[in-house]
């Protein structure tokens, strides 16, 4: 039997989505941030070159990161990463944009979670409150990104991080 190839998501989430995630075992749909080879050619990367391919990886990770912004008026950055088979993404958004709208997760899919460190959240909510201004959300989430990394878990430390 030939196996399936899958493909990584990166679901912008907050804990209280992980969480609720986990105990019904299924997302019926959500939106994230997946690399092919236009968000890659975009970012003017090539997904034949190893270090180009975890530089993508990267990118949507970063994407799906700031869009967790969004998905919680507090707290750190949280994103799920979840391998879906093909059948599993049912839209993308225009080339390049790498958001994709996934259906029938379960959780068992999920490869690893990402969230901010401690040290973050001050430079998160400042980030966050500058959602509505773009000048300002700009300058903010500039800081994030160059000051702070997400920490990644294993889907099995999901209560250490909730706490």
């Amino acid at each position: 039997m030939a196996s399936v190839r899958t493909r990584t998501v990166y679901l912008p989430s907050a804990p209280g989505g992980a969480q609720e995630f986990r105990r019904s075992g299924r997302l019926e749909q959500a939106e994230g941030i997946s690399v092919d080879v236009a968000y890659a050619r975009a970012r003017e990367l090539d997904l034949d070159v190893p270090d180009d391919a975890e530089e993508a990886d990267f990118w949507a990770l970063t994407d799906a990161a700031m869009r967790s912004l969004a998905a919680s008026p507090d707290g750190p950055r949280f994103v799920v990463a979840v391998r879906v088979r093909p059948d599993q993404i049912v839209s993308a958004d225009e080339a390049g944009s790498g958001r994709v709208t996934v259906s029938g997760v379960e959780w068992s899919q999920v490869s690893a979670l990402f969230v901010d460190e401690e040290a973050a959240l001050p430079v998160v909510r400042a980030a966050r409150a500058a959602l509505a201004d773009p000048e300002a959300f700009a300058r903010e989430s500039a800081t994030l990104l160059d000051e702070h990394d997400l920490l990644w878990y294993a889907p099995d430390e999901l209560d250490a991080l909730l706490g």
